[in-house]
């Protein structure tokens, strides 16, 4: 079963003395639910393997990389491609969470989808693009990062020019145009954790 506030606040009514000498532990966990709220707890498993699905169809396309004048076609499951908003994208967009015929924010950045048009980024909570335009929710806060957050969160980073944009599809797997076991800021140093996304109610 979840854990949720309420269930925390059951079980540490049947503490025992003794246990509740360990209780500062406890009360972090239930911060950091409580800080997540019900969105956390509303998406069910069927929409989660829907979104397991569509991420992994988005990070095996081939994709066709410029630089300059210069294309290449880059495939690999595993491969960065440098289109992980694209990636991202069209993940939400075969859930229908993403309109078809939206591109999202004019700056190309994935940084942007953090972002209050050319505010500065972080933007206040409900105000970034993907709050305002996709009625998601920020859930990030105290005791909720990219390695805590949520599974079925959009994880958006500032950082090394155009930051990054990731889903967590589960546990140990990250995904925009390829996937990977771990978040992007626990290998590079570069990108800091901006909003972690959720799509309100049950999808």
């Amino acid at each position: 079963r979840f854990l949720t506030p309420d269930s925390c606040d059951t079980f540490a009514a049947n503490l025992t003395h003794v246990e509740r000498n360990n209780y500062g532990i406890f009360l972090r966990i239930r911060d950091a639910l409580v800080n997540v709220g019900s969105a956390a707890y509303s998406l069910g498993a069927g929409f989660l393997d829907d979104l397991r699905s569509s991420a992994h169809t988005s990070a095996n396309e081939p994709r066709t990389v410029c630089n300059g004048a210069r294309c290449h076609s880059v495939q690999g499951f595993y491969k960065p491609k440098s289109l992980c908003r694209r990636g991202v994208r069209e993940t939400l967009q075969r859930l229908n969470l993403w309109p078809k015929n939206s591109s999202g924010p004019s700056n190309d950045a994935a940084y942007a989808l953090a972002r209050n048009d050319n505010k500065p980024i972080p933007a206040k909570k409900g105000e970034s693009w993907l709050e305002k335009n996709l009625g998601f929710r920020n859930v990030m806060g105290p005791g909720v990062n990219s390695s805590t957050a949520p599974v079925g969160s959009v994880l958006v980073y500032a950082g090394g020019g155009f930051g990054h944009v990731e889903i967590k599809v589960d546990s140990q797997q990250y995904c925009s145009d390829f996937c990977t076991g771990h978040p992007i800021d626990r290998s590079s140093t570069s990108r800091t954790l901006i909003g972690i996304y959720l799509p309100k109610g049950n999808r």
